[in-house]
């Protein structure tokens, strides 16, 4: 895949037509596994299972840059330990709620921030048995991104959902990533206002 290579809908893709596995007698497993290796670039069927199967890559959009910033805003309030659980879901709902284009901007598959570490999630089942409990927090690296501290690489690379280590090239900054969309500068201005509120004595 090139640097400059777009990033495909996965559910669009897998509803277009796809090569398949060609069956023949003493056909053996590890052939099937080498010839699907040899299309996951441009996809083909699983001989296995027929689902869909292709190696994707995924891009730092400035909405999810917006995310990790709202993100790390939060861990700026000075009652909030470094090590403290977020549950993001609820808290964008919170930041966005009177602001139609910034709702807009963070919905979307944001959780993918884990693919770069920079943020965590916790780990284990809710009371419903679900394994999705919603809870985060940012890394260390998040916060040197967002302080413009690192560079990242500008896209990764996922087959089956899963990472795939790939060396790339191109590194981004996270004003690279917030575009034009988003002013860093005033939004941490409103940061470094609210934490001030917070600190004077008498503050709720």
């Amino acid at each position: 895949m090139s640097d400059d290579e777009d990033e495909i809908d996965e559910q669009e893709d897998a509803e277009q037509p796809a090569e398949r596995f060609t069956y023949r007698p003493l056909a053996t497993l590890e052939e099937a596994k080498t010839w699907l290796g040899d299309r996951v670039g441009r996809g083909a069927r699983c001989p296995c299972c027929d689902r869909f199967t292709k190696e994707y890559r995924r891009k730092f959009n400035k909405s999810v840059a917006y995310v990790l910033l709202l993100i790390d805003r939060y861990y700026r309030r000075p009652d909030v330990k470094p090590d403290a659980w977020l549950h993001v879901p609820s808290y964008l709902a919170e930041m966005t709620a009177d602001t139609p284009r910034r709702a807009a901007a963070v919905r979307g598959d944001w959780a993918k921030l884990k693919l770069w570490n920079l943020i965590e999630e916790k780990t284990g089942e809710r009371d419903d048995g679900s394994k999705r409990a919603g809870l985060y927090r940012i890394t260390k690296l998040g916060r040197q991104f967002v302080n413009r501290e690192v560079m990242i690489p500008a896209y990764v690379h996922i087959y089956n959902g899963k990472l795939v280590p790939r060396q790339v090239k191109t590194m981004i900054s996270f004003d690279d990533a917030l575009g034009d969309g988003f002013n860093y500068d005033e939004i941490m201005a409103e940061v470094r206002s609210t934490v001030r509120e917070k600190s004077e004595p008498g503050t709720p």
